[in-house]
């Protein structure tokens, strides 16, 4: 997805139903929208009201869409944007101060995660690798996939988040079919498990410690009706599961069956909420357990709280067709 100008939302989320988590801080929005070829956005808007509240500031046709993320304070949003130097070809991974506007450059990366507790980021790099950083120490630590997984494997544009742990990252991988161990004997092993089919879902569980090895697993999902085999062209959303610090849940929409699935590394899928037809999952906040969604003609962003396996409360938030990516 091509995404060409950034809102950042922030405003009280609060679930009100029975079967919600209420939370009483602030959860930030990140939306991309394209306001022309030269003219890429970005602005605070209201989540309660859906109008722009703060602009903070254009940049010209450099958003890429390739990840946003914003700090737990709502003092930093992470974005992505294309190189100034044509001859690089990775992308440039910015940070951008809401109070001051000032943009600076974080690394050639993509596909930004933070970690609201522990303050940590999390980023996929262009050299096939993920590095943590620490916020607040500036402490760096970088995680090679490449000789983890094997040459074989890219995770360039796959998806991370955090988990309710503040320890372990999991992945989504662009191909979706991925291998991962701890050593290669051990990927040799298992590589009969892990292999690439259409049929079935790969999610790699990173367990990055405080101090000493890091640990990466893959887990092996057989599509079912409820969880139908992932589509290429498919929207799908990864957020920490607010009821097991351990799983993630996956909201997909490459089929009919639509739905949010909470997984672990070692427990099966458990159906989190159906979704319905024509919802495309943009966003999960699981602290309030609310989900954006585009829908309709032309499309919007809407809001809906997830209880009692289905979206209640729904309403439209930001009326605009030219609606991108969108993150929490």
């Amino acid at each position: 997805m091509i995404a060409l100008g950034c809102v950042v939302v922030f405003g009280l989320a609060s679930g009100g139903s029975k079967g919600a988590i209420p939370t009483t801080h602030p959860s930030p929005l990140v939306a991309t929208f394209d306001f022309g070829a030269v003219k890429h956005s970005m602005a605070i808007y209201s989540a309660l009201t859906g109008r722009r509240v703060r602009q903070l500031g254009t940049f010209g046709s450099r958003l890429t869409g390739e990840g946003l993320a914003v700090t737990a304070n709502d003092t930093t949003v992470f974005y992505v944007v294309q190189p100034h130097n044509s001859r690089q070809q990775s992308l440039d991974l910015m940070r951008l101060d809401v109070a001051t506007g000032r943009r600076q450059l974080v690394a050639q990366g993509q596909q930004p995660a933070v970690d609201a507790m522990s303050g940590q980021l999390a980023f996929i790099t262009g050299l096939a690798s993920v590095e943590v950083r620490d916020l607040r120490s500036g402490d760096r630590r970088e995680i090679d996939l490449e000789r983890m997984l094997g040459h074989w494997f890219d995770p360039l544009n796959s998806q991370l988040a955090w988990l309710d742990d503040h320890r372990t990252l999991v992945m989504l991988p662009v191909n979706r079919a991925v291998l991962v161990s701890s050593t290669h004997k051990e990927a040799d092993r298992s590589d009969a498990q892990c292999r690439s089919t259409q049929t079935s879902w790969r999610l790699v569980f990173i367990h990055v410690p405080r101090a000493g090895r890091v640990i990466a697993r893959c887990r092996s999902i057989t599509a079912t009706a409820a969880l139908p085999a992932p589509l290429p062209d498919s929207a799908t959303v990864l957020a920490a599961s607010p009821t097991n610090p351990t799983a993630v849940w996956i909201a997909d929409s490459g089929d009919d069956a639509n739905t949010i699935q909470q997984v672990a590394p070692s427990e099966p899928p458990r159906l989190v909420a159906e979704l319905g037809r024509n919802v495309l999952p943009e966003a999960i906040d699981p602290a309030s357990r609310k989900l954006l969604y585009v829908y309709g003609h032309p499309p919007a962003l809407w809001e809906a709280n997830i209880s009692h396996r289905h979206l209640t409360g729904r309403r439209p938030l930001i009326a605009r067709s030219n609606l991108g990516e969108v993150a929490w």
